[in-house]
């Protein structure tokens, strides 16, 4: 009888646990647009999905691309993307029965010589990921590493934010968020697509400061993210995914002050994506590119275009691929 009490007791207690955790989740995770991306990807079929990082998710807008190729595309990319983030975007795809015929990764040397920061996006993604084999190998090879808090209690990254709670409750208790509805992150500053990128639009405060981006630098490659974007690689041809990668054109002064690490970064993922036999595209040192690298484009020095600039870029792009490729598009 004792032990019956004991074992209620411990179930009784793991119950106010788990409801006190649920309820503090709701109460302060917010709606994320990933949760919008997420949902696309899993719910509709794309031929094409970008993955990468903020410059990717503010330069590639799938709209323009498939105007131009004729393609579906989503765009998955999202500041803090690191390649095991997109390694487990593509497998998720596939999973889900949402195969591509091509990715299309922006390649940002910055996640190439960091490691993910365990801040508020450390598991923005995998958080909104279905219940899954992928879930589960994206939670034991990068979450496990991380704070055990982040996996336990999601709300734990935003604990800062408990005096926006009546805000997130009153956003995840409307239509909006059970439709995937986007008006909400829509602001002055941007307006998110449903495609999945983000237009930027003018601040009069861009650029009031001289940003550094996160430079290459050959003592700091981080392996974990070379050998990611190598297990993509594999993984896509292993299903009979193309695979391209792209660096997006940051603007030309941002080039001329650091270039020796930017050329350091042209021939590391060169010899990175020639290794898996995947094309690369360094947009900074190819002509066709060349006049859309005024900082007049950019809302800052570090690369992300405004709107504006994204579309003709994005368009400019899609007409240099080369299409000569087994693949039949819509």
């Amino acid at each position: 009888m004792r032990n019956f009490k004991r074992f209620a007791v411990l179930t009784l207690l793991l119950a106010f646990v788990i409801g006190v955790n649920s309820l503090l989740s709701f109460a302060l995770y917010p709606y994320t647009y990933s949760r919008v991306d997420i949902h696309n990807l899993i719910s509709e079929d794309h031929d094409t999905i970008f993955v990468g990082s903020s410059h990717g998710k503010c330069g590639l807008n799938p709209e323009v691309f498939d105007s131009v190729c004729g393609t579906v595309s989503t765009n998955q990319c999202l500041g803090g993307e690191y390649p095991i983030d997109a390694y487990h975007i593509v497998r998720l795809a596939c999973e889900t029965g949402h195969k591509p015929k091509q990715v299309i990764y922006e390649l940002d040397a910055g996640y190439f010589v960091t490691e993910p920061n365990e801040g508020a996006d450390f598991a923005i993604l995998y958080e909104e990921f279905p219940a899954s084999f992928t879930k589960l190998h994206y939670w034991l090879t990068k979450i496990l590493d991380g704070d055990f808090r982040s996996t336990l209690f999601p709300w734990y990254l935003y604990r800062g934010k408990l005096f926006s709670l009546k805000d997130t409750i009153a956003s995840k208790t409307d239509s909006e968020y059970k439709n995937y509805g986007i008006s909400s992150f829509a602001n002055p500053a941007q307006i998110y697509h449903s495609s999945g990128f983000i237009e930027r639009l003018v601040q009069s405060s861009d650029k009031s400061v001289k940003d550094t981006p996160v430079l290459y630098s050959a003592e700091d490659i981080c392996t974990e993210s070379e050998r990611y974007f190598n297990k993509l690689a594999e993984f896509c041809r292993e299903e009979g995914i193309r695979l391209i990668a792209v660096t997006t054109p940051v603007p030309e002064v941002t080039t001329q002050e650091h270039s020796s690490a930017y050329e350091g970064a042209d021939q590391y993922f060169t010899a990175l994506t020639k290794a898996q036999g995947v094309e690369y595209y360094n947009c900074n040192y190819m002509e066709e590119f060349s006049d859309l690298r005024d900082l007049n484009y950019y809302v800052d020095y570090d690369g992300h275009y405004y709107g504006t600039y994204a579309n003709l870029f994005t368009e400019r792009f899609a007409k240099s691929l080369d299409f000569n490729f087994p693949i039949a598009y819509n």
